[in-house]
């Protein structure tokens, strides 16, 4: 039988600070730069599908400005139609399981 190695003090780790919902006060010795909001721009737009699934297109850093412009247009107009559709087919879902429990 192998004995499970318990975690000593040292080998420990701290999560990294998280605040509360309206507090704005950092704990002493916390690193701002953890704190900031991240973007990633630089990874293209997200494509959401047809079932809902989203990706995002692989060679976004390889396409040039007009073609990631372009590409963004209709992906906009795409993902927004997309989006309106499932949430009429959530609401159409919910109306008929609301209707069923009134049975």
């Amino acid at each position: 039988m192998s004995q499970q190695q318990q975690p000593t003090e040292t080998s420990l780790k701290a999560l990294p600070y998280v605040p509360q919902e309206g507090a704005s006060d950092s704990p002493a010795g916390a690193d701002s730069s953890l704190l900031s909001s991240v973007t990633l721009d630089h990874l293209g737009p997200i494509v959401v599908g047809t079932d809902g699934s989203m990706q995002r297109i692989s060679n976004w850093d390889k396409l040039t400005p007009s073609e990631q412009a372009n590409t963004m247009r209709v992906i906009s107009k795409r993902n927004n139609a997309r989006l309106e559709k499932l949430r009429a087919e959530m609401d159409t879902t919910g109306e008929q399981a609301a209707k069923q429990e009134e049975l």
